[in-house]
């Protein structure tokens, strides 16, 4: 609370930070400025734009009036010209000389340039065209064009260009009284009239040509002006129909295009141009004095800030500097504090900073590499010991060994004592443990009930002697809370190999020798070279079967299961078959366990069931009439789908429920016992049968026997393969069918092998028999082909 007291009065007596960042007002002041300029910019831009808009627009209005004019006196002049009488009577009697004379009097009168007279049906009659240049084949389109709009109208007007001139045009109609002849006059448009509209509407003008885009006329304030090539392009791509375009908006030179030219003939425009910087001048000198103001604002702004960096960016740079010492891990340099203002207190939070994180780095770096319960060193800690030992560079790593130490029924001491006992109990065997190794060796904590130890410099021989000391000491009783406890461990012992190896290998040897001897109740086991390969088959055969089913590896094979009352064949055994496509045939006892351990089983048995019933319609197909017995693992009994999955296999191939035979072993129905009762009778109600499979080999009660919805029971085959007159096995198969007859069920033998088994199992009452005396398991078109030929056999 005192600092706290002591950091308010500092900052009373001290001038405040903010007071200081003037490059904030800097800044507002900029801001403004630019925002200002901007607008003005804006709206000075809107005021060109639009100006420029009105000067084109009055503009157009300007030629309009005067070209419409000039075009109207041309076409009144010459329809007085049509309208004379000997200009009339030479055109009917075709007096050519006469016309040209009458032509060329009324052209001198309004200063034509070229006048044409034409027959009724278009021939040329007269044409005198002063210098035109223009050859026959353009004169003949001009003239068509002519003629064509003023059938349609009555008359035709315009501006077009003739050779190298533009002229204006009109051509009417001459009547005595039908059509007797057409009579063109053409006055020119050249520079002078261009520059006469200029000085009248204030706006530039050039004609441009619509094919090339090359200007033939222009005022001469446009120097050398040209039509911009995306302009000329877009004039190019016109329909004859448009009349007018606006182009170039954006540039220097807004224009304006007016189509001149008649439709049917080479294209005419005229371009009214405005001037953007004439447009802007009366706003330069707004303009110009607004970036002295700017400027001047910036000066001031920038000089403000430097006199206000100077005394913000000195401390600043040296917290710079500070952290970057952090960042190297540097935590021992603290800052001069000097002051009593915001930066001498971020000074002091800072040093506080500095001085908080090097604790907590301290404290992550131990925890990240050590227990937090044991304090010993963790899984990560030990892997990279064991890697730095392991290391060939490392001279010293020639021998030694990982102890993989298991605490037994820690799970139960913590259901029983509660988990703080057994955290104290860890804590107790850990320290036990530390001092029962030598110095140089590394125990750490593996993970919840595993303690890793790593001894090195000992060959294998006394690294085993040492771990039989080291699990006497251990399993010593321990008092924890007052009150001794003695505990079970058990250990896995992994050599150094003489071949390079990781830490993280070595430790899954150890962890592998450490099973072993779990499963085969030792006290140690050390690890034997292949047992790592075999585990890595496991785990590449794991992740393979998945693909099994995808690449049609697996194969049913059928063995018959024989009345031995009547020698039929009423059912043949399903067995499945993996022909690997790189390892080649793996038995099912291998590949089996490893499906019910990763869940696969209840895929596979759905492609077993699928396939047996499937081959059951095949052979009925064939008329052998035979069903199939089918193995139910102990997880697809406590599957909620099995059902559906038996009888929708059935009822896919129409095959009827009585050619199924469902064999289960004791274990997989006393696991749940009720569960598998429940599946077991909902299949029994739609016509399965069962079998206890391998009997004799469980551990069922008659209690438990007498509950179940089966059929038949199936002898162990190891109390029948070596089964003999007189010998203990007669003895247990004997009871067992007198067992299965007084619980109304039939008897199976399998693995019956010999004629004298065979005769002794039907003396004894056994109804069927199963095994290689008959035939070994076979694929379905072997089995179909055995089956078909066994009536000729003797029986």
């Amino acid at each position: 609370m005192t600092d706290a007291n002591d950091r308010d009065d500092n900052l009373r007596t001290g001038m405040r930070f903010g007071t200081r960042l003037i490059l904030l007002l800097v800044l507002v002041v900029l801001s403004t400025v630019v925002a200002l300029a901007a607008a003005v910019q804006f709206a000075v831009q809107r005021a060109v734009d639009r100006q420029l808009d009105r000067e084109l627009a009055f503009g157009e209005r300007v030629w309009k009036e005067t070209h419409l004019t000039r075009l109207q006196q041309l076409m009144d002049r010459t329809s007085v010209l049509a309208e004379d009488f000997g200009f009339k009577q030479a055109l009917s009697t075709a007096d050519v000389p006469t016309v040209q004379s009458a032509l060329s009097n009324a052209g001198n009168r309004i200063g034509a340039s070229g006048q044409i007279a034409l027959d009724a049906q278009g021939a040329m009659l007269v044409a005198n065209l002063v210098e035109s240049g223009i050859d026959d084949e353009a004169l003949s389109e001009l003239v068509s064009a002519l003629r064509a709009e003023a059938t349609q109208q009555g008359f035709s007007v315009g501006v077009a260009q003739v050779g190298e001139q533009v002229q204006m045009i009109a051509m009417v109609p001459v009547f005595a009284p039908d059509l007797i002849a057409w009579a063109a006059m053409m006055q020119p448009l050249n520079g002078e009239s261009l520059e006469a509209f200029h000085d009248l509407a204030g706006v530039d003008a050039a004609l441009i040509d619509g094919r090339d885009c090359s200007t033939r006329l222009r005022t001469e304030a446009l120097g050398e002006w040209i039509l911009g090539t995306e302009d000329c392009a877009h004039l190019r791509d016109l329909p004859d129909s448009a009349s007018s375009v606006s182009m170039a908006i954006a540039s220097d030179r807004p224009t304006n295009l007016l189509r001149l030219s008649l439709p049917g003939i080479k294209p005419l425009w005229l371009a009214l141009v405005a001037s953007r910087q004439a447009a802007w001048a009366p706003y330069m000198g707004l303009r110009n004095t607004l970036i002295e103001i700017s400027v001047l604002a910036a000066l001031l702004a920038l000089a403000a800030a430097w006199h206000a960096g100077r005394r913000v960016t000195r401390p600043l740079g040296k917290m710079a500097d500070a952290a970057a010492r952090i960042i190297e891990g540097d935590y021992n340099t603290e800052l001069e504090v000097y002051g009593h203002d915001e930066l001498a207190e971020l000074s002091r939070a800072f040093n506080q900073m500095q001085r908080g994180i090097a604790q907590r780095e301290q404290q992550i770096v131990f925890q990240a590499g050590h227990d937090a319960l044991t304090g010993l060193p963790n899984r990560e800690r030990a892997l990279l010991e064991l890697d730095r030992r392991l290391s060939p560079e490392n001279d010293q790593a020639a021998t030694g060994a990982v102890v993989l130490i298991d605490i037994r029924h820690l799970r139960q001491i913590n259901d029983l004592f509660g988990h703080a006992f057994g955290d104290r109990l860890l804590v107790t065997l850990s320290e036990r443990l530390s001092r029962a190794v030598r110095s140089g060796d590394v125990v750490s904590r593996w993970s919840g009930d595993e303690f890793l130890l790593l001894v090195d410099g000992v060959d294998p021989e006394v690294c085993t002697q040492r771990a039989d000391r080291l699990h006497e000491e251990l399993c010593m009783p321990i008092e924890v809370d007052g009150t001794p406890f003695r505990i079970d461990v058990t250990m896995g012992i992994a050599p150094f190999p003489d071949t390079p190896i990781d830490g993280a290998s070595m430790a899954r040897r150890a962890d592998i020798a450490l099973n072993e001897a779990k499963d085969n109740d030792e006290v140690k086991r050390c690890y034997a070279p292949g047992h790592d390969e075999q585990r890595l088959r496991q785990l590449r055969l794991i992740g393979e079967l998945r693909l099994a089913i995808e690449r049609d590896e697996f194969e049913l094979f059928f063995q018959p299961k024989v009345d031995l009352a009547t020698r039929q064949v009423r059912h043949a055994e399903v067995l499945l078959r993996w022909q690997h496509h790189e390892i080649g045939r793996i038995p099912p006892d291998e590949f089996i366990p490893l499906a019910e351990r990763t869940g696969l089983i209840r895929t596979i048995t759905a492609f077993v069931l699928d396939r047996a019933a499937a081959q059951c319609a095949a052979w009925r197909q064939q008329g052998i009439v035979c069903g199939v017995a089918v193995n139910l693992s102990p997880l697809d009994l406590a599957d909620p789908q099995i059902v559906d999955t038996v009888l929708d296999a059935l009822k896919r191939h129409r095959v009827p429920p009585s050619d199924f035979i469902l064999e289960v072993t004791e274990g997989a129905m006393m696991r749940n016992l009720e569960h598998a009762l429940e599946a077991m009778h909902r299949l029994r109600r739609g016509g399965l049968h069962f079998s206890i499979d391998d009997f004799g080999t469980g551990h069922s009660s008659l209690a438990q026997l007498k509950r179940l919805p089966v059929d038949e029971l199936k002898i162990d085959k190891s109390f029948v393969m070596n089964l003999l007159p007189g010998t203990e096995d007669e003895r247990i198969v004997q009871s067992i069918v007198e067992l299965a007859h007084a619980l109304r069920l039939k008897v199976v033998a399998e693995g019956v092998e010999t004629e004298e088994g065979r005769r002794l199992l039907e003396s004894l009452g056994c109804e069927t028999a199963q095994g290689y005396f008959y035939s070994r398991p076979l694929p379905a078109a072997e089995f179909s082909r055995w089956i078909s030929e066994r009536p000729a056999r003797p029986a």
